[in-house]
């Protein structure tokens, strides 16, 4: 039996149970149909009570009220152990949300997967209800309409029943909205909601956002079983919402340490000799040549005195090496440089090494 039949179902007992006992009061819609359901078997036990001989008339209806009621909880098990899992998927997918303004267009949408035609996020600031995003099965129009109801001048919430999610944080589930003045009335005059769930999101103790739903996709109505999964979606965005801040905050920092990094630069620049920032002189020098790269430090040395006109023996003298190991270190460096004696060597230090290196 499908949710439609289910519904329809129990409706019908509860009409027999009006109709036995002579009343309406089962029949008009209002609470839970579970609820229904569990009042209508109370009012019948009792009438039976006050007359016995009416037991027979009742025992039908009982056994029918109880048995829809026993489907109807069979039911809710099945759906909450589904909404569970769909609420693990929603949350999860907030976590990739990078910015506050990504993470608001991704709520409507994570929402609606929880089982819900119709899903509005809102901010609130300084107590005023500030929509931000809207998900609807029925289509762009219904959405842009929603979206210009809330447009400013924004409604204070002081005066609407989402004022007690601001004072008291706690979810809501309003039934009869269609009667209830406290509604925000231009967005109800688009959306025409006959009941609807509410979770206030709260960070740091104060509420600073709304998830709203209504149009259960199962049975077209909201119940507890639907405030309480918002209000954990609810405690996720907060979460959520956390993480992207932190982003946001570290981004800003990046940023922040950029510009000055940046400034210090100019500034260094500024105060450097006009020898060194002077392009034309720093073009001037000639491109370190290839051999440079594979001379060693210690052969660099060797080369810097060969240049100032050192014998081997005064070079051996000067490392604290043997004369040998100077003129094996000679020999190398002239090889390296493709020079032909230490007087051409000399000068190829003084002409390129001397002037990279300065």
């Amino acid at each position: 039996m499908t949710a439609e039949q289910l519904r329809a179902e129990a409706e019908r007992v509860l009409r027999c149970a009006d109709s036995l006992l002579g009343s309406s009061e089962f029949s008009r819609s209002g609470d839970g149909l579970v609820e229904r359901l569990d009042a209508a078997d109370r009012a019948v036990a009792d009438w039976v009570v006050q007359g016995p001989s009416r037991g027979g008339r009742a025992a039908p209806v009982l056994m029918e009220l109880r048995a829809v009621a026993l489907r109807l909880h069979s039911a809710e098990v099945v759906r909450r152990r589904e909404s569970a899992d769909r609420l693990h998927g929603a949350l999860r997918a907030l976590q990739s949300a990078d910015s506050s303004r990504e993470l608001a267009d991704k709520i409507p949408q994570e929402v609606a997967k929880l089982g819900f035609n119709r899903v509005l996020f809102s901010w609130v600031d300084h107590g005023r209800w500030v929509p931000v995003s809207f998900r609807t099965v029925n289509g762009p129009e219904e959405a842009r309409a929603v979206m210009a109801a809330g447009e400013p001048p924004y409604w204070h919430t002081r005066s609407l029943l989402e004022g007690e999610m601001v004072m008291h944080r706690q979810p809501m589930l309003v039934r009869n909205a269609l009667d209830n003045p406290r509604v925000h009335l231009d967005i109800q005059a688009v959306m025409h909601s006959h009941s609807y769930v509410a979770a206030p999101v709260v960070r740091r103790g104060s509420v600073v956002g709304f998830v709203h739903a209504d149009q259960n996709v199962e049975n077209d109505a909201v119940d507890e079983l639907d405030r309480g999964i918002l209000q954990l979606f609810a405690e996720g965005v907060s979460l959520a919402l956390d993480r992207v801040a932190m982003l946001e905050e570290l981004a800003v920092l990046r940023q922040h340490i950029g510009e000055q990094a940046s400034a210090l630069r100019d500034l260094v620049s500024r105060d450097l000799p006009s020898v060194v920032a002077d392009p034309q002189i720093a073009d001037s020098r000639s491109p370190a040549p290839r051999w440079a790269d594979s001379v060693t430090r210690r052969e660099e040395e060797v080369l810097a005195l060969i240049s100032a006109g050192l014998s081997n023996a005064q070079i051996a003298e000067r490392l604290y090496v043997t004369e040998g190991t100077a003129k094996t270190h000679v020999k190398n460096v002239l090889r390296k440089l493709g020079a032909d004696n230490r007087v051409q060597a000399g000068a190829m230090y003084r002409q390129h090494w001397e002037q990279g290196r300065g």
